[in-house]
């Protein structure tokens, strides 16, 4: 668990004091990764939920597409490796920003030109259906259904992108690592392909040096992106306080330079 990328970025966020101990934490599609992640770290004031009730006892019920909690209710809200399993991954991070009041942290699989060559040769899923044929095929998919969800990967342009759209008026701090997580796959994949591969430890040695090596060679090309959206407050140089609002500076030549409204290029 500790090589993981879930655990060595919350790590370093709470080392760069990014996160605090004691900050309030909304986890959202929770399991028990998420459990033994914050167990470890020493983070007891967190909230799991999940549309599924039976991914981690104890969990409240909630879409994350719609949570039910006010305006900066807590002060991070998480996600590991589940915005792909919603109908509406954008909405869904929308509604984390809206109820975060200092960041918004999540872990998901990166879109990137590697990754979409190794789905073209069926090294990498479009849609993930393993959960649903433990399911029986009766749910597991897209929501918690019986359709197997699409693998819905992030390019960091674009979570910038949204977060502007979605706070105009603030200047966006966006953290990022990407990297290939591929240790555990190759050990898997020689355990079960070579005889006696599983009573060995040269299939996990075998993996690390692949890991190891994809992420010097190609590390911003990897499988896996975990990203922070920090929450600044600090208003674009264009925008200004009016009373308990906000409202486009009153100097106009202002706003279109530091805009870029001046740009004579069509949108």
């Amino acid at each position: 668990m500790h090589r993981t990328l879930y655990y060595r970025f919350l790590n370093e966020l709470r080392t760069d004091a990014k996160i605090d101990q004691n900050d309030r934490f909304l986890v959202v599609f929770a399991g028990t990764t998420d459990k033994e992640v914050f167990s470890a770290l020493g983070f007891t004031n967190a909230h799991f939920t999940n549309l599924e009730p039976t991914q981690l006892p104890g969990t409240q019920i909630i879409d994350a597409k719609n949570l039910p909690f006010p305006d900066e209710s807590y002060d991070h809200v998480v996600a590991h490796a589940g915005l792909h399993h919603t109908s509406r991954p954008h909405q869904a991070l929308c509604e984390m920003y809206r109820v975060a009041r200092k960041s918004v942290i999540f872990f998901e699989s990166q879109d990137s030109l590697a990754m979409r060559l190794a789905a073209a040769l069926n090294l990498a899923g479009e849609y993930e259906v393993n959960r649903n044929l433990s399911a029986g095929g009766l749910g597991g998919g897209v929501d918690d259904k019986p359709i197997p969800n699409h693998v819905y990967r992030w390019t960091l342009r674009e979570v910038e992108k949204l977060v502007r759209s979605l706070d105009p008026a603030h200047k966006p701090r966006i953290r990022a690592r990407r990297e290939w997580s591929i240790q555990e796959h190759v050990r898997r994949l020689l355990s079960r392909a070579l005889p006696g591969g599983g009573d060995r430890q040269w299939p996990s040695r075998v993996g690390k040096l692949a890991s190891d090596s994809f992420n010097t060679l190609a590390g911003s090309h990897g499988n896996s992106l975990a990203v922070q959206i920090e929450k600044t407050y600090e208003l674009q140089p264009w925008i200004e306080q009016d009373g308990d609002g906000l409202k486009l500076t009153s100097d106009p030549s202002r706003a279109r330079r530091r805009s870029g409204l001046a740009s004579r290029l069509p949108i």
